[in-house]
């Protein structure tokens, strides 16, 4: 195991300039070190937010003067950002900071250099740390930037994310499906976008998912993501009350918007999904595997 996923995983700082010598620092060790020696350059305190503390293990410091935020060098106690922001929160995975400043917020970089600028948005948070995603509100209207703070998606929509998602089973996350697709709402209609910025599914679907509202006595459950063990990453589309198929890694509607129905039926342990076309039951693997 790599010493940077010891730090993650443990909670804790890992020194190895020592010769023939590993020392490993739990986080309370390291707090307790350092906030003695701050106070004496003038800092009132070390910010008490778990995710501030964690920064400290990559050798960064949130401290607090005279009401404001900023953020130290461990090492060298120099000033990565200077203390003026009401907030400062520490994102791991990305290794940066999100700021709140004069009822705005923006992003810093561990370098201290400008990702977001705190003067551009009202409202800014994480909307998937590995992808690097940020997603951000001005006004009423929603978008999304990565941690290069480019626009994925222009803050033009009056939702990110799909709210309605809670309804189904197995559904990890609202904003972004399969790690790749980012539902929008502009309206009462619906469309999509990649991580990349395209937009891969137009916005004007009455929403995703197929919600089964009586099974009249039948085994069938609603259905929003059909799993890639079935042939195809795909997430379930509708307008004027049929329903199709989007294919989120081929990016494209696999199956038209035709559908009376698509659900699945687990029995024995085992779940198996259908869509119904002309009153027809259809088999959505075996569907996928014929038309490939």
């Amino acid at each position: 195991m790599d010493f940077n996923d010891i730090k993650d995983a443990f909670n804790v700082q890992v020194n190895t300039t020592e010769k023939n010598r590993i020392r490993v620092y739990t986080l309370e060790a390291v707090v307790g070190n350092i906030a003695s020696q701050l106070q004496r350059l003038g800092y009132s305190s070390i910010s008490g937010t778990y995710e501030n503390l964690r920064a400290m293990l990559y050798g960064m410091i949130v401290v607090e003067k005279n009401g404001s935020y900023g953020v130290l060098a461990t090492a060298t106690r120099e000033e990565i950002a200077g203390t003026k922001y009401k907030e400062v929160l520490f994102v791991q995975n990305a290794k940066e900071f999100l700021v709140t400043a004069d009822n705005s917020v923006g992003l810093i970089s561990i370098d201290g250099s400008t990702i977001i600028k705190p003067t551009e948005y009202d409202e800014i948070s994480v909307l998937d740390q590995i992808e690097g995603l940020y997603m951000v509100k001005k006004g009423k209207k929603y978008g999304v930037l990565n941690r290069r703070g480019e626009v994925v998606v222009y803050v033009e929509n009056d939702a990110i994310g799909y709210k309605n998602a809670k309804n189904f089973k197995g559904i990890e996350k609202n904003t972004l499906f399969f790690n790749n697709i980012i539902p929008v709402q502009k309206g009462d209609v619906f469309g999509a976008y990649n991580t990349e910025g395209r937009e891969v599914l137009p916005i004007r679907y009455d929403g995703f998912g197929y919600e089964v509202k009586s099974t009249d006595g039948r085994d069938e459950e609603s259905v929003l993501i059909i799993p890639e063990s079935v042939g195809i990453k795909g997430i379930v589309i509708n307008q004027d009350d049929l329903y199709g198929i989007f294919d989120a890694e081929g990016q494209r509607i696999l199956i038209p918007v035709v559908n009376t129905k698509i659900y699945s039926v687990t029995k024995s342990g085992k779940t198996t999904y259908y869509m119904e076309y002309n009153g027809q039951q259809l088999d959505i693997e075996q569907y996928v595997t014929e038309n490939r």
